[in-house]
């Protein structure tokens, strides 16, 4: 398997980077809304199987996710903020470079080109509120 790295920037919402924030599939998850239309050509452009997706308000976006028993990454998502590590929670709407790891794969399954995100660096940190409401979710301030 063949992987190099790419730095895109950003907004992000529902920001899974913990360990205990693990989906019931043993993936971290992050939807990510690219700065501009450079950044998602650049995304795009490697060929990989996430496709871009439409929000309710037709804002488009990427979902990347990440293993914890990754192979060569294993873990939570490393998250920084002002050269610091960080270890609160990221509100929707948050500013963020991400660096994204680019990956072949070639198994029993198939073959193709994977993304997944392995470090957050918030540049501009949107205040998480948990939902009190009884809906569920995450709501920024």
């Amino acid at each position: 398997m063949s992987t190099k790295e790419i730095k895109v920037q950003g907004i992000v919402k529902w920001a899974k980077f913990k360990e205990q924030q693990v989906n019931k599939w043993g993936k971290l998850s992050v939807n990510f809304y690219p700065k501009d239309k450079a950044t998602r050509s650049a995304i795009s452009a490697l060929g990989a199987r996430n496709p871009i997706k439409e929000d309710e308000d037709g804002n488009l976006y990427y979902i990347f996710v990440k293993r914890l028993d990754d192979s060569v990454a294993p873990g939570a998502v490393v998250v920084w903020q002002d050269g610091a590590p960080f270890d609160g929670h990221i509100g929707n709407g948050s500013e963020v470079e991400l660096a994204l790891q680019v990956y072949t794969w070639d198994n029993e399954h198939g073959k193709g080109t994977g993304v997944k995100v392995i470090f957050c660096n918030i540049l501009n940190l949107v205040e998480y509120k948990r939902d009190t409401t009884g809906i569920g979710g995450d709501l920024p301030v």
